[in-house]
């Protein structure tokens, strides 16, 4: 966590409440998974499913990597104990 924490997406309910609960990410918390997770969390897959297409490369990186964290999170909350 930067000493000037910023938030880049205005729109994510997620960042805000790790910023202000002194967490460095969700997989600190003691509410993991929360409602607010929860909604913003998505898969390659069921973007897929959801558009009924492949998704090109580029699209992925752009537009669905930055939010298919649960897997990231998860491992995150395996090695370091909630707060």
């Amino acid at each position: 966590m930067s000493d000037n924490p910023k938030l880049i997406d205005q729109s994510c309910p997620v960042r805000p409440c790790v910023i202000a609960r002194g967490l460095d990410n969700c997989a600190q918390c003691e509410l993991y998974i929360c409602d607010k997770l929860e909604e913003r969390l998505v898969t390659h897959e069921e973007v897929k499913q959801r558009v009924g297409a492949e998704i090109p490369d580029d699209d992925y990186v752009c537009f669905i990597q930055p939010y298919e964290n649960k897997k990231r999170l998860d491992a995150l909350r395996r090695s370091t104990p909630a707060t």
